[in-house]
């Protein structure tokens, strides 16, 4: 969520992580703040002289800054974490001194996770406030990780296999939260037909792009329902592939670029979209992938699933074509 600083800055990055004389917490979170605003790395040394003349592994001040390219964002990188013993210990016990926000990242890994899945899971956070907590984390001896390998699963078909594990259950932080959103989606639901998930939202950054360089993917096994989606979302302008079954689903999603948005039906005839959605949220590719639930179920416990397991919106049956183009326009913040 940070703006882009000019070219020959340098921004933070994890790359390395902190070494024992690395800056306390508070200056990092400073440094965060410092740049959401346009900065060189000269008025950036000024702010911390001590570490100026201290050798870094590139051209910068001192703290193992990063090029990233022309202009620079501060990202949170691509690595796979994994909890340690100390980090599997601190969840059983659920300790009181661990602050709620890291106990919910540790919660969500299992195995090796991919930071693209931390941020699909956590998209109410800024990637830079990610970036911190997770560096803390290792620090703290609760995670390690590894800069991960670009090859690495690109394969999701096993996912797709998954058999039914039942309703997630979200972490004690959340289920407020969690509550809330559901109590103010079956609103919407029930009165405007459509809802969209502010967490989802929060963070993502506006496609810069208009509708007719936008594919919207639509997974619908009503031959009629697939067939009035396909024209509504075609006169709103935006280009369309469809998928009948979760099978045809996960074909299109091999063999051509991802979409910028899928469409997903909750009842499939060979499998459960919230299953689907699941599966997509744990996969590093398809993670961050915007997914709107199209349903004629609008019971609280369906919609609390939906949220829960990350779904960016949803659309009740039947809908208009304005419901429809408003939801995408609205998830994607496009031109």
């Amino acid at each position: 969520g940070l703006k882009p600083i000019p070219a020959g800055s340098f921004v933070m990055g994890s790359e390395g992580g902190f070494d024992s004389e690395s800056p306390s917490h508070e200056v990092r979170i400073a440094a965060f703040r410092m740049l959401e605003h346009e900065v060189t790395n000269e008025e950036f040394a000024l702010f911390l002289p001590e570490w100026d003349q201290r050798p870094a592994r590139e051209p910068g001040i001192g703290l193992n800054f990063r090029r990233i390219g022309n202009p620079l964002v501060m990202p949170l990188e691509e690595h796979i974490y994994r909890r340690t013993h100390s980090g599997d210990e601190a969840i059983v016990k659920n300790d009181p001194a661990i602050p709620g926000d890291y106990r919910r990242i540790l919660r969500l890994i299992e195995g090796n996770t991919h930071s693209d899945v931390i941020r699909g899971r956590l998209r109410q956070f800024p990637d830079a406030l990610l970036a911190d907590w997770l560096i803390e984390l290792e620090e703290l001896g609760y995670l390690t990780s590894a800069p991960a390998d670009v090859t690495q699963d690109l394969d999701f078909t096993a996912l797709f296999r998954a058999k039914a594990r039942g309703n997630p259950k979200p972490a004690p932080e959340d289920v407020q939260r969690i509550e809330n959103q559901t109590q103010a989606a079956s609103m919407d639901l029930e009165h405007k037909g459509s809802f969209l998930s502010p967490d989802r939202l929060k963070n993502r950054e506006p496609l810069a792009t208009g509708p007719g360089d936008i594919t919207v993917l639509i997974v619908e096994d009503d031959p009629d329902q697939a067939a009035l989606a396909d024209l509504r979302v075609s006169m709103a302008g935006y280009k369309v592939r469809i998928a009948r079954d979760r099978r045809e689903l996960l074909e299109d999603l091999r063999t051509n670029t991802l979409p910028d948005l899928v469409l997903l039906d909750i009842k499939l005839p060979d499998g459960n979209g919230f299953d689907i959605l699941r599966s997509m949220r744990e996969h590093p590719r398809l993670a961050l992938l915007p997914v709107v639930m199209l349903t004629v179920m609008i019971g609280q416990a369906n919609v609390r699933n939906g949220i829960s397991l990350g779904a960016d919106g949803y659309i009740t049956k039947p809908y208009s074509k304005r419901i429809l183009a408003d939801t995408i326009r609205a998830v994607l913040k496009h031109a």
